[in-house]
């Protein structure tokens, strides 16, 4: 026999399962009304007896006892009725009770009214009666829609929203005391209606919460089955759906995965991955469906309990917190073992030894290391309390492909020991060389899920969304594609290089982190950087826009030099970048981002005249809607024009972010990684639409990136820096190529390298 009986849930995780139960809730709306009318009613009932009816104390004793033996004969008809009503239709109940609503209603409206004292007695059975009617069907259907193990919390919660109806009696009252306790009893009667009506709305949603009970214990009692017959599902997720307020995003998951196993989660930006991580963590609690984890459904239990039970997730681009120290942010990870401290101090040992360079940078702010480095920390965060699952969002966001393949190799040795891992990656590559099952995901649902390699072979579902435009299918990777001749031309006729960099250094405290770097980009040229975690690149694009100083050297944008001048200038002066992480202004839509960062190519900026709405203002608001329409087109992101930027996903910003450099329409754009976190198809097209923005607006691109085919086909020449400075330079075939870049930086995983394309692409 299996055992079914699940362990008694915690407040906590009772009350976000029972919120989430939508005729319940609406019950709960009701009972201030309920509480206000039936109480306010037996009290005003026997005032009206004794001050209208001039019923002496001992007469309502009689009078109560004679009414009340009704109550049990609705009870006796409520139950057939109920029964009958739940088999048909468990709604029947509730669209019963809108007619038991109205008729209670005016029941209370006639006992307020009768002329006589007969004509209220009968008024009082009879609202009895009718109200005791409902109450069997009710309480068994509600019992069917609360899972049983926060059955009583349920039930007894609703006590609580007894409290503010309590707080309105008193006004009740006052009212029956100065106008009457005819005119206090017909206020109660709109009340009890309202109460009525609003419980009356579950018959709408009671279908869907019963099924959600039933779907979460067929999930349990499968997982139960699979146990007892040897079959070690660790995770199972039946029928999820999340919701964003009233956007939909989760569509019906179901997944299963084994003990030990490498899930490889894919899917294009937007599809809905880290949502689903985020579901199975406890983070973002799902609407309907089940999550059932080693047998115990975990589907509203909050996240710190999740975490308890052996989960743990490293979130995509934000698992550190900045302001702390790397020290700091191992510590609080460590809470799970926070009592046992020689535990603590050997796991800490365990995950400095696996990354060395977070042991060299112990005491210093979290917000200072690379993207790469807060990568490896966030890692390191979630490995200390040796989970049962690990999810992983963007195993490879950021990293060095010697760092990757130092990971990929970390994952698989986890893995071994029987943590089983879930790991949502943008690269098919990467993912392949760990997954032996994955899932594939477009627009909240599952599309595909089976072997690894048998995604590989599915062009139907791995292709571009937003860079569609640039799709083609006799077109895998731009390769060494020249400049066109107008920028050629350009680069030749001007001796000014668009940007130079001239012996540049950037020291923190004792250490260089850029030291007497030199560079120069012509205009329309691109030049790729590349680097291990931690070499400089990105403080050196901190150099160029002015929010690092520098200790030494010159930086000239068009011959101007700028070494001086704060970013906003800098800005203006044709200079634009994105960012690691994807910054843009939460509070903004899709189309306000970009509209801004049209800012520069305003024509009429001036308040008044837009206060005023002047001609000439009207028609530069045109224009830069025109352009953003445009721009929204290119990268198509018109279906997300009035989305806000916080509630995209991360791949899905970076398009963002990358259209908002486009709108700026520099003549030097930096760009940090522009392909961390966007799905591989979209990766390989990118290479297209990089080279198209060199030829539309002329702009140098310096471009930070750790995918090598998409870096090596655009670009002109490479720069290798190591540790600040620079060890090589050339064309992309000669750097890479270099025994020093080789070693320090592209290590050899070919996976790790070629994160689009085919894994041959560099061969």
């Amino acid at each position: 026999m299996i055992q079914t009986e699940e362990p008694a849930p915690s407040f906590a995780e009772a009350w976000r399962l029972l919120w989430k139960i939508d005729v319940l809730r609406r019950i709960w709306y009701a009972v201030p009304f309920l509480s206000v009318a039936i109480i306010g009613f037996v009290s005003l009932a026997s005032l009206m007896y004794e001050e209208v009816y001039n019923v002496g104390t001992l007469q309502r004793g009689y009078l109560a006892a004679c009414v009340e033996p009704f109550q049990f004969l609705g009870l006796a008809v409520g139950a057939k009725l109920g029964t009958r009503l739940f088999l048909r239709d468990p709604a029947l109940i509730f669209k019963f009770l809108r007619g038991v609503a109205f008729a209670s209603a005016v029941l209370t409206a006639c006992f307020a009214l009768a002329p006589t004292l007969w004509l209220s007695i009968v008024a009082n059975i009879m609202l009895t009666s009718v109200l005791a009617i409902l109450i069997p069907g009710l309480f068994s259907t509600l019992s069917l829609a609360i899972p049983a193990r926060a059955r009583s919390v349920g039930f007894s919660v609703a006590s609580w929203w007894a409290i503010p109806g309590l707080l309105i009696l008193p006004l009740i009252g006052w009212v029956s005391d100065t106008l009457g306790f005819r005119v206090g009893m017909l206020v109660l009667s709109p009340i009890l209606l309202i109460g009525g009506l609003m419980i009356a709305s579950g018959a709408q949603v009671v279908r869907r919460d019963i099924n959600d009970v039933w779907a979460a214990s067929a999930a349990r009692s499968k997982a139960m089955l699979d146990r007892s017959e040897g079959r070690s599902k660790l995770l199972i997720v039946h029928d999820l759906n999340v919701s964003y307020a009233q956007l939909q995003v989760l569509f019906d998951i179901n997944i299963e995965v084994d003990e030990g196993e490498i899930v490889a989660l894919l899917g294009t930006n937007g599809a809905g991955k880290s949502t689903l991580l985020r579901a199975i963590s406890g983070v973002t609690e799902a609407n309907f469906g089940a999550v059932i984890l080693d047998g115990r459904d975990i589907t509203h239990a909050p996240p710190n309990e999740i975490a308890e039970f052996g989960v743990a997730q490293v979130p995509g681009g934000a698992g550190i917190f900045g302001s702390m120290s790397v020290r700091e942010n191992l510590r609080a990870a460590g809470w799970l073992i926070r009592k046992d401290h020689a535990m603590y101090q050997s796991r800490l040992e365990e995950v400095l030894e696996t990354f060395p360079i977070l042991s060299e940078r112990i005491d210093e702010p979290a917000a200072d290391l690379s993207g790469g480095q807060q990568q490896m920390l966030a890692l390191s965060m979630a490995l200390l309390s040796r989970p049962k699952l690990l999810l992983i969002d963007e195993l490879s966001l950021g990293l060095a492909p010697a760092v990757v393949a130092q990971l990929c190799s970390l994952v698989r040795s986890i893995a071994a020991t029987g943590t089983t891992v879930i790991l949502v990656e943008q690269s098919l590559n990467v993912a392949l060389t760990m997954a032996s099952t994955a899932y594939f995901m477009e627009r909240g649902r599952i599309r595909f899920s089976g072997p690894a390699h048998e995604l590989a072979e599915r062009p139907d579902l791995l292709r571009a969304v937003f860079l569609a435009q640039n799709d083609s299918s006799d077109q895998k990777t731009p390769k060494a594609v020249p400049a066109p001749d107008s920028v050629q031309a350009m680069a030749t006729l001007s001796a000014v290089p668009a940007l130079e960099l001239v012996g540049v250094t950037r020291r923190f405290g004792g250490n260089a982190a850029v030291e007497d770097v030199s560079l120069s980009v012509a205009p329309g040229e691109i030049l790729g950087l590349i680097g291990q975690n931690g070499a400089g690149k990105t403080t050196l694009f901190d150099m160029i826009c002015g929010y690092q100083p520098l200790n030494g050297g010159r930086i000239l944008i068009n011959g101007i030099d700028v070494a001086s001048s704060p970013p906003f200038r800098r800005a203006r002066g044709g200079l634009g970048r994105t960012f690691q992480g994807g910054r843009l202004f939460p509070g903004l839509t899709v189309a306000e981002s970009v509209a801004v960062a049209l800012e520069r190519t305003i024509d009429v900026s001036d308040p008044l005249n837009a206060a005023l709405s002047l001609p000439a203002s009207v028609e530069s608001e045109y224009r830069a809607s025109t352009r953003v329409a445009e721009l929204l087109e290119l990268f198509g992101l018109a279906a997300y024009a009035q989305s806000f930027t916080r509630e995209l996903s991360t791949g899905t910003r970076r398009i963002v972010e990358f259209a908002c450099a486009v709108a700026h329409q520099p003549s030097v754009l930096l760009l940090d990684e522009p392909a961390a976190g966007v799905a591989q198809r979209e990766v390989e097209q990118l290479g297209f639409l990089l080279l198209r923005i060199r030829a539309e607006l002329g702009c140098a691109l310096v471009v930070i990136e750790h995918d090598m085919p998409l870096l090596s086909s655009i670009s002109d020449r490479l720069v290798a820096l190591e540790l600040g400075s620079c060890i090589a330079e050339g064309v992309p075939g000669d750097v890479l190529a270099d025994p020093r870049v080789i070693s320090s930086y592209l290590g050899d995983d070919r996976a790790a390298v070629a994160r689009s394309g085919k894994i041959g692409d560099l061969s």
